[in-house]
């Protein structure tokens, strides 16, 4: 999975995961594109530092892809 980042990875800032020696585990955000071309988050992976390994994936709640896009709507007015 390391090889396949495009942009840094960032210490989730919420709700932090640790490993067994304290680290926070790193969260990737996997976007999209709706159909009137607005980007929207599609999932949230937690990732093991180290090993690089998938360690749980959140999907977000419809309220934030309604938000976003609502959002979107009106910075295009």
């Amino acid at each position: 999975m390391k090889s396949q980042l495009k942009t840094p990875i960032w210490p989730q800032r919420d709700n932090k995961l640790f490993d067994a020696k304290g680290q926070a585990l790193m969260e990737v955000m996997v976007c999209g594109w709706t159909e009137d071309g607005i980007k929207i988050p599609k999932a949230f992976i937690a990732v093991d530092e180290n090993t690089m390994e998938i360690v749980s994936i959140k999907y977000p709640e419809k309220d934030l892809i309604d938000f976003l896009k609502k959002e979107w709507r009106e910075r295009k007015q």
